[in-house]
């Protein structure tokens, strides 16, 4: 019972930083929110990334490269 709860509390304490993987806002550390795909669900994940830190389209490139 000891290690169920220590591992909790070890999981509770590991979130996310910017670009690694999460699935849904909770992942992430504190001002962070998880970006998914277009279409993306919380099971296929997405990363963190600062709110309105860049497009929150995964699709369409930050560069602007791909443009007319």
């Amino acid at each position: 019972m000891r290690w169920l709860m220590l591992s909790f509390l070890l999981m509770a304490g590991c979130k996310q930083g910017v670009g690694d993987r999460c699935n849904v806002d909770a992942d992430c550390d504190d001002g962070l929110i998880c970006v998914r795909p277009p279409g993306g669900t919380a099971q296929s994940g997405g990363v963190c990334q600062m709110p309105g830190g860049i497009s929150t389209d995964l699709a369409t490139p930050s560069d602007g490269a791909g443009t007319d």
